[in-house]
């Protein structure tokens, strides 16, 4: 089934008024972590190892410095200051 038809069918079912999906951090590292194991992968993952491995590699493919700190929600620059000095070392 495409995504926007389950996306739709889930809004029917469940009406969200705030936000699309609630889960508290616990629930998420489960997520993460039970989905880590069904494709085979033994070390420890968390949502931060998943996002901060993003990042990189996104830099890697020559991606922005400031656009990829919009997508990950640390924008504006001066909130940023510190992390610009660190990724120019």
């Amino acid at each position: 089934m495409e995504f926007s038809k389950v996306l739709e069918t889930y809004v029917e079912k469940y009406q969200p008024r705030e936000m699309l999906l609630e889960f508290t951090t616990r629930q998420v590292n489960n997520i993460v972590h039970n989905l880590a194991e069904k494709v085979g992968i033994r070390k420890s993952v968390s949502p931060q190892m998943l996002r901060d491995t993003c990042a990189v590699r996104e830099l890697q493919r020559g991606e922005g410095i400031d656009t990829l700190l919009r997508k990950l929600g640390l924008y504006p620059p001066a909130l940023t200051k510190r992390r610009r000095r660190i990724t120019s070392n």
